[in-house]
């Protein structure tokens, strides 16, 4: 087996047993919160007690700045001009074996709320009980539009929209969901989705869960691992990273991009394209400015409007459409693949191929030097093709 393919085989097997424990480590978490049986020695059947409470507030008015901390259950905040009035409210759910642990838990798990200036603390912290219990806080709160939210949550989703100032939401093992936020907006969870709609820049942080960014106003970057990341309509540059998990992205003023072991797919960027993948499928199709993208092992396809092409791939095809009539530069190089560029027939551009154990065909003129150096320099386009055990193919069309 060649040495590059065993140490393919060995990473995937490797990343296979990280998902594996990461998702054994996931489902242990909850087990604390409340499961049929665990290892010790107690299901939730023998909850018998149980209370529901319901606590809530007003907002004060002048508030600013809020921060919220809830624990084990939900966490929604809307941002609302007048009606409903600004306010919040707790739900809290409590089961144990008797009714003084009952209250015990109940009584150090209720929302605590405090006033410093014009910021306003929401604090709910989860009780170290070690009787059997279960438990469940859901936060709803209903703020004026204008003021800056800060929120942290465990073991919950979190939902925030209909804001005009900054938001800075942080959640571990629990789902987020961003939406109508025009300011600056930073959020980070763990083990679950995170979705972020229309709203001001954004910066997005997951671990092991997804990512969805769409009519993001502004520069985003991302970045996640061992699951998909998506991002359209973004009104500026655009920055994703991922780590063993598939890259998608469509319509971005300039994009860099980085994934291994998936594919990485982008559309419609008015810029320049930065692509960068490991064993995985490189695809660019609509790129105003210039491309550079590399891979190994997997194909690679380019269509682009630009004036300058850098392509680079190992033990993978290669396919370049360029088709801008002020073609500068275009470099590809693969290896025991075929290469294949499309040029407009207008150019008069100057050719250089050279590969080992393969076939040149070419409707341009092709110049069989060795450096690329030794190109003219009276202006023509410049083709550099290089390829090792593989047919080199240029188009006129």
């Amino acid at each position: 087996m060649h040495p590059a393919r065993k140490r393919l085989l060995l990473m995937k097997r490797l990343c296979s047993t990280v998902f594996a424990a990461a998702v054994a480590t996931l489902a242990g978490c909850d087990l604390h919160i409340s499961t049929s049986s665990n290892s010790f020695g107690w299901s939730t059947s023998d909850l018998k007690s149980s209370t529901n409470i319901t606590q809530s507030a007003a907002i004060p008015a002048g508030v600013k700045s809020l921060e919220v901390v809830n624990a084990f259950g939900s966490l929604k905040i809307t941002g609302a001009d007048v009606d409903p009035a600004p306010g919040w409210s707790q739900k809290l759910t409590v089961r144990a074996k008797t009714d003084a642990v009952v209250q015990q838990i109940a009584s150090n798990f209720l929302c605590k709320s405090e006033l410093i200036g014009d910021h306003l603390r929401l604090v709910v912290t989860a009780p170290n009980i070690s009787d059997p219990h279960s438990f469940q806080s859901d936060l709803e709160v209903t703020v004026p539009k204008s003021i800056i939210v800060q929120t942290r949550n465990q073991y919950g989703q979190t939902e925030i929209q209909g804001m005009n100032g900054d938001v800075e939401a942080k959640a571990q093992f629990g789902a987020m969901e961003l939406r109508d936020l025009a300011g600056k907006v930073r959020a980070e969870t763990t083990y679950a989705a995170m979705k972020v709609g229309h709203t001001g820049p954004a910066t997005l942080k997951n671990q092991f869960g997804a990512i969805e960014a769409a009519d993001i106003h502004g520069p985003l970057e991302a970045e996640t691992s061992y699951a998909p990341l998506k991002a359209h309509d973004i009104s500026g540059t655009l920055k994703l990273r991922n780590q063993f998990g598939a890259i998608q992205a469509e319509k971005a003023w300039e994009a860099d991009l980085k994934t291994s072991y998936a594919e990485l797919n982008v559309k419609e960027i008015a810029g320049d394209a930065r692509l960068v993948n490991q064993f995985g499928r490189v695809a660019a199709e609509d790129i105003t400015g210039s491309v550079k993208a590399e891979t190994s092992y997997g194909p690679m396809d380019i269509i682009g409007h630009g004036t300058n092409f850098v392509c680079d791939n190992q033990f993978g095809g290669i396919s370049v459409r360029a088709t801008s009539a002020k073609l500068a530069n275009l470099e590809a190089h693969t290896s025991y693949a075929a290469l294949k560029v499309r040029l407009p027939s207008s150019l008069k551009p100057t050719v250089q191929a050279h590969t080992s154990y393969g076939d040149i065909d070419s409707d341009f003129p092709v110049m069989m030097k060795s450096h690329p150096q030794d190109l003219s320099s009276d202006g023509a386009p410049r083709v550099n093709l290089r390829n090792q055990n593989g047919n080199i193919r240029v188009v006129s069309e």
